[in-house]
């Protein structure tokens, strides 16, 4: 390496670290689930990642490559499995839609299947030039990425807001796969703006899923305090109405039609929301309704419609 490209692959070791330090902070801060995902993810993921680089061996002084190969043959395609498991918890809708289930479970268990084997296969057969190895578990790598991007833009055509942004980290994704693959391979042609430019599709794609995931369980927790009535009486629901709420109801109707499923609208009309002003108090009213539009918006999910056609009357579109 020359000294460009040893800068490079540092700058990405330390950006990585440096994430790596705030799921740290992270777990130690609430312990939940979500932060030991995240602390796999980034271990996983970051791991392999820069493992292709060669930056771990240069460090190190490593002499003997060869012992790194199953390492790099088959970390690849199992944290591509983590990421697409991760990927569908991410979005909740596995169990309702039948193209995201499929590729969710069936690419899981392909991708851990055939990163065990890589790395058996690069264990066992010692003869196996490496480059060959590694072509074989980049094309795993990349149906990976394949299904990701499925995942991703089936999530947005159903209405997940947050999945289009997630279909952009997928672009970062195939960036990086193929730089690190180029690299790990030893491919000629490639220089230090190709290695630049990985190494920022790299950084690029951990910064766009945490801060997606991060926004996501942010959503989540405030729904949960809505849910439990912990919110203040004066403040609003924040759920669509008016002109606003008619246009999400026929973006909704749109999508259902253009795919061909069915759509479901229901109108819950409450009709003794003032019912307790007298004893509980004039601003009780609006406690009622964020407590209620929260617990609507946990039932159908983010890709839905929830809205309030007016006070007294919550809409809930159902779409595809």
């Amino acid at each position: 390496m020359d000294t460009i490209e040893l800068s490079i692959w540092a700058g990405m070791a330390g950006a990585l670290a440096l994430l790596l330090v705030a799921a740290l902070a992270d777990l130690l801060h609430n312990g939940r689930v979500g932060a030991w995902r995240g602390l796999a993810f980034l271990l996983l993921t970051g791991g392999s990642s820069l493992l292709m680089t060669g930056f771990p061996e240069y460090l190190l002084g490593v002499q003997d490559t060869r012992s790194l190969l199953p390492a790099k043959a088959g970390l690849g395609p199992l944290s591509g499995a983590l990421a697409l498991t991760y990927l569908g918890s991410w979005l909740g809708i596995v169990l309702e839609d039948r193209l995201i289930r499929r590729t969710v479970i069936g690419g899981s268990l392909f991708l851990v299947a055939a990163g065990a084997v890589l790395a058996l296969w690069a264990t066992l057969d010692v003869k196996r030039d490496a480059a060959e190895l590694l072509a074989f578990s980049a094309m795993v790598n990349f149906a990976s990425v394949v299904f990701a991007a499925v995942v991703a833009v089936r999530g947005a055509v159903l209405g997940d807001p947050l999945a289009r942004k997630m279909a952009v980290a997928c672009m970062c994704l195939a960036g990086m796969v193929a730089g690190l693959y180029a690299k790990g391979m030893q491919v000629t042609g490639f220089g230090n703006g190709a290695w630049l430019l990985t190494a920022l599709c790299t950084v690029g794609y951990f910064l766009i899923v945490i801060a997606l995931s991060i926004q996501r369980n942010r959503d989540m927790r405030h729904l949960r305090r809505l849910a439990r009535g912990a919110q203040a009486s004066d403040m609003a629901t924040g759920l669509p109405s008016d002109m606003e709420l008619m246009s999400q109801v026929d973006h909704a109707l749109w999508r259902s039609t253009r795919v061909k499923r069915e759509a479901v609208v229901v109108a819950v009309w409450v009709s003794n929301l003032y019912g307790l002003s007298g004893t509980a108090g004039q601003q009780v009213d609006l406690e009622i309704r964020s407590v209620l539009s929260a617990r609507m918006r946990r039932a159908v999910g983010f890709r839905n419609v929830v809205g309030l056609y007016h006070p007294r009357c919550f809409i809930v579109v159902v779409s595809a």
